[in-house]
């Protein structure tokens, strides 16, 4: 546009000092989002960092409690656990089993 004109005004707000604001408020934004974009991929993944090593330390504390308790006591229970003798069995259903229900 300013190989027609470096100053070209077609009126109505459309001149090319408006088209070159717009170009660079946009490169701005642009600019802005990607900024955010990999604040937020970082933030993501020092997320998942520390689920997973939450994860691995519930696991070993639950581990230390069926140690000193027993998988079966109550206390292995309060900690998370699930008792040995509370565990629904899975049971296979057979075609018969299943025209039952």
């Amino acid at each position: 546009m300013k190989s027609i004109e470096p100053d070209l005004n077609l009126g109505n707000g459309l001149s090319i000092k408006a088209y070159e604001t717009t170009i660079q408020t946009a490169e701005q934004k642009i600019e802005t989002y990607n900024t955010a974009l990999a604040n937020i991929n970082q933030l993501q993944t020092e997320s998942r960092e520390a689920e997973k090593q939450l994860s691995e330390l519930s696991e070993r504390m639950l581990s230390t409690v069926a140690g000193r308790y027993g998988r079966r006591s109550n206390e292995y229970e309060k900690a998370g656990g699930t008792k040995r003798t509370s565990r629904r069995r899975n049971t296979k259903k057979t075609p018969e089993t299943l025209a039952m229900a």
